[in-house]
């Protein structure tokens, strides 16, 4: 017992400290090429991806593109902290968001 209240500590201090605002700072600071450059990006994606691909878990994959479509949109379109958001970025954030939702909603529901 004493290990799962250690787990939740953790969990919970993880969530104290990377708040959104600050998830958001730090995935617009980070450098993309730099990451898709690193060999342990390689090394860890493409056996990810190959297995995903032999099991035929094609939800899956959907998931993971939208979720990097997704991080995509917010880092294109939402600026920083304490910015102000331009109605042209606001309206662009909700159409791909919506967009994205509804291809999702359709490979789940519709086709799945």
């Amino acid at each position: 017992m004493d290990y799962l209240v250690t787990i939740w500590q953790a969990f919970i201090s993880f969530l104290a400290e990377y708040d959104s605002r600050k998830i958001a700072t730090i995935l617009q600071a980070m450098d993309w090429q730099e990451v898709l450059k690193d060999p342990r990006v390689w090394c860890a994606g493409v056996p990810a991806l190959a297995y995903l691909l032999w099991k035929r878990h094609f939800h899956a994959l959907l998931l993971l593109v939208s979720l990097a479509l997704f991080v995509m949109l917010v880092m294109n379109t939402l600026p920083g902290p304490g910015q102000s958001i331009p109605l042209n970025k606001i309206l662009t954030f909700i159409g791909g968001s919506v967009a994205l939702v509804g291809v999702n909603l359709y490979f789940f529901l519709v086709r799945g």
